[in-house]
């Protein structure tokens, strides 16, 4: 599922770079840039986060492109309908059968404080670990961890390149161009998303980091 997400990621960034390209957004784009945006959560359960903060991030450089808000209205609303077009069927039929909208079988870890990667839907009642809502104190302690745990992990694996690589396009922000710094802006936000969501639970695998490998 990683390398699929790359490449939707890639299909997104095309279509992001064409719907900013001109003066007159085109409708094609709009509408690939929402399906290619959609199916990344659908793809992989980390990918949420980096898509609801990249919609005011385009919404945003939409705007100063356009020359205003209302003006960036209307091809974001297109974006809008085709990512939601898209989600529709799988989020209705996680709705039906789960009962909310967005289901993975690491949902439940998101709010667990069991410290494993074995995950467990089912408890002894009065044996159930703490939870977010019942020990926050405890919940906010792991995720602090697992952070720390991931920043290690993510050091090793990429070596010299996590600290060289931000400090490069910081000193070469200026010499780039909009393609460029709308490349390197969303993989910055994809690199950051993923990694928070995937600090939300106990997965130390590095496979999980492959997408920032990648831009590193």
């Amino acid at each position: 599922a990683i390398p699929l997400t790359m490449m939707l990621f890639l299909v997104f960034a095309v279509a992001a770079d064409r719907l900013l390209a001109s003066s007159r957004p085109s409708r094609r784009a709009a509408l690939l840039a929402g399906v290619g945006l959609a199916a990344l959560p659908l793809t992989r359960f980390d990918q949420l986060a980096f898509c609801l903060a990249t919609f005011p991030l385009l919404l945003w450089a939409l705007a100063r492109r356009l020359g205003s808000w209302r003006a960036a209205a209307r091809p974001m609303l297109l974006v809008l309908a085709a990512f939601s077009l898209t989600m529709s069927p799988w989020a209705l039929r996680n709705t039906l059968r789960f009962g909310r909208p967005f289901a993975s079988d690491n949902w439940p870890m998101i709010f667990s404080t069991y410290a494993s990667e074995t995950h467990l839907s089912y408890w002894i009642p009065g044996q159930e670990p703490p939870t977010l809502r019942t020990d926050p104190g405890l919940w906010v302690r792991q995720r602090l961890g697992y952070a720390q745990r991931n920043l290690r992990t993510l050091a090793t694996t990429a070596g010299p390149m996590l600290g060289l690589a931000p400090l490069a396009l910081l000193a070469s922000w200026g010499a780039l161009g909009r393609r460029r710094r709308l490349f390197a802006s969303l993989a910055l936000l994809q690199t950051v998303a993923t990694f928070a969501t995937v600090s939300l639970t106990p997965y130390p695998d590095p496979r999980f980091f492959a997408p920032m490998h990648l831009w590193l």
